[in-house]
C-alpha cells in the first residue's frame, strides 16, 4: 500500500512539475522587450505569429485565447477623463486568408459592409503594412447607447495569414489617442 501512495505522490509531482514547465514555456513566446524604454515605448513580439509592435508602456497588454477567434492581444489604454465608462483599446487578432487576389476597395466596402450592417463607414481607404496590402476604416457604431469610433486596418497577404488592428475609442475620446495609434500601427513589422 505505501508503494502505491508513494508511486501516487511522485506521479503529482512529476505533472506539476512538467505543467509548471509548460505555462513557463508558453508564456515566453510572447515576450515584451523595454529596449526601447528610452523612447518610453515597450516592443511586443509574438514568435509564433512572427511579428513585432511597439506600443506606448503605459498601455496595458493583455492576451486572451479563444477556441472559435485564437489569440487576441489588447492593448488598453489609458483613460481620457477619470469619469469615462470604458477605456479605449486596440487590438490585434491573425485571421486566415485564403484570398487568391487582392481585393478592390469597392469589393472591401461591400465585404465591410455585410460584416458590419449596423455601422456608418465614414472612410475606407487602401494602405500598405509592413509592406503588405492593406484596408484603414473608420466607422461610428452604437453600443447600449454610446457611440464608438472604430478604425481597422486589415492586411491581406495572399494565401497566408492576414492581421487585423482595431482602434475602438469613445468618439469623445478618439483624438486623444489616434495619433499613438497610428504610430503603433506603423511600427508593425513581421519578421
Amino acid at each position: 500500500m505505501n508503494s502505491k501512495l508513494i508511486v501516487f505522490v511522485g506521479l503529482v509531482v512529476v505533472l506539476l512539475f512538467f505543467g509548471c514547465t509548460s505555462s513557463n514555456s508558453s508564456d515566453t513566446s510572447n515576450m515584451d522587450s523595454d529596449a526601447n524604454n528610452a523612447s518610453g515605448l515597450l516592443t511586443y513580439t509574438n514568435y509564433q505569429w512572427g511579428v513585432s509592435i511597439e506600443y506606448p508602456a503605459e498601455w496595458k497588454k493583455d492576451e486572451q485565447s479563444s477556441f472559435l477567434s485564437g489569440t487576441t492581444v489588447y492593448f488598453d489604454l489609458p483613460k481620457v477623463h477619470a469619469t469615462d465608462k470604458t477605456r479605449d483599446n486596440v487590438s490585434l487578432n491573425r485571421t486566415n486568408s485564403s484570398a487568391s487576389g487582392e481585393l478592390d476597395i469597392n469589393s472591401y466596402a461591400a465585404m465591410f459592409h455585410a460584416d458590419n450592417p449596423d455601422s456608418n463607414l465614414l472612410e475606407i481607404k487602401k494602405t500598405s503594412l509592413a509592406g503588405f496590402s492593406a484596408y484603414w476604416t473608420v466607422d461610428l457604431t452604437k453600443d447600449q447607447g454610446d457611440t464608438f469610433k472604430i478604425v481597422q486596418v486589415s492586411l491581406i497577404k495572399k494565401e497566408s495569414n492576414g492581421f487585423v488592428f482595431t482602434y475602438v475609442s469613445t468618439e469623445e475620446s478618439y483624438l486623444a489617442h489616434i495619433a499613438q495609434v497610428e504610430k503603433m500601427i506603423n511600427s508593425f513589422k513581421v519578421n
